[in-house]
């Protein structure tokens, strides 16, 4: 999204050897959430065009539970995924927020 050359460069190569792009929802969301944020009216229709063309991959309950089966083994282990990488609402919560999905 940023335009540098070496992303665009692999996702041309990508887009060369698999004729379309693939992401989850989640990224989906994570992409709109900062775009809106920042207003980017120009990056959010460019964004649109690339979804249109694009297979955006749902997420699933099984998809869920892996991943509850992922984080709960690493817990587990004592390691603990990046604090960027927990849903927006578990952060909001951990801040104090009682707001959210919880």
């Amino acid at each position: 999204m940023r335009g540098t050359p070496p992303v665009l460069a692999k996702a041309r190569d990508y887009l060369a050897e698999h004729g379309t792009v693939s992401f989850s929802i989640i990224t989906r969301y994570e992409i709109l959430r900062g775009l809106k944020a920042k207003n980017a009216i120009v990056q959010l229709r460019a964004f649109d065009r690339l979804c249109a063309g694009s297979q955006i991959v749902p997420l699933t309950d099984g998809a869920v539970v892996k991943a509850s089966e992922i984080y709960a083994e690493l817990r587990r282990r004592g390691e603990y995924p990046a604090r960027k990488d927990l849903p927006p609402f578990r952060r909001a919560r951990r801040r104090g927020s009682r707001g959210g999905i919880y």
